[in-house]
């Protein structure tokens, strides 16, 4: 869908969905750049043979994920994000906020592949029912230059035990808890709340039997 090399665009508000990539990037492919991206669902691309059926980021600086719905993706690593660095450098290449990763798949990295030279940070995330055989939801792979994952206040299914690899720094905040996703079967992430939430069926509010753990849990 999306090609950004050597750039810094904005991508904001944004559906994007049905896209093929016969190698990287099946959604967005950015290649030694520095996109936002905010608001945007980003859900059934596929990336075929390589890295992130979502996103792609490669050799990125300062990269920012903010608030955003990533499903149904798939590719071979990193069903819904692949990160690496570029030329044994070692890149800081995105910060992930906010956001929501749920039904993706790949053979390493159901959620998220981290390779080479890779040092992404995430924060006040949620990972849940992402599938794959080498870390359902995480997995580290790579070897030099170094690569490193920070994640925080995010709700990650089976937890740091089932991250696949090495050098994570689970820091505070983490919980292994089901989300209470509103109806995840028709696309609404939306948290379940007592107190009342959006029902995106029924345009109107609605208050659940349970609340989700996540909700108030963010840094």
């Amino acid at each position: 869908a999306i090609l950004c090399g050597s750039g810094s665009p904005t991508i904001q508000n944004c559906i994007i969905t049905n896209n093929r990539a016969g190698d990287d990037g099946g959604g967005i492919m950015c290649s030694v750049a520095s996109p936002t991206i905010r608001n945007c669902i980003i859900t059934r691309n596929i990336a075929e043979v390589w890295e992130g059926g979502g996103i792609r980021c490669r050799a990125c600086t300062g990269a920012i994920l903010d608030n955003c719905l990533i499903t149904e993706n798939s590719a071979g690593y990193g069903g819904g994000i692949g990160s690496s660095g570029d030329n044994f450098t070692n890149f800081v290449d995105i910060i992930v906020t906010n956001c929501t990763f749920s039904a993706n798949s790949a053979g390493c990295g159901g959620a998220v592949h981290v390779g080479d030279g890779s040092q992404p940070f995430m924060v006040n995330c949620i990972l849940w029912g992402d599938t794959a055989p080498y870390g359902p939801e995480i997995a580290l792979g790579g070897s030099f230059p170094l690569s490193f994952l920070y994640v925080s206040f995010s709700d990650v299914q089976g937890g740091e035990s089932d991250v696949y690899g090495h050098r994570l720094y689970w820091e505070i905040g983490n919980i292994d808890a089901d989300p209470c996703f509103a109806d995840p079967c028709n696309g609404d992430y939306h948290l379940k709340s007592q107190a009342g939430r959006w029902d995106v069926n029924d345009g109107r509010w609605t208050k659940d039997e349970v609340t989700s753990p996540c909700i108030d849990a963010g840094d």
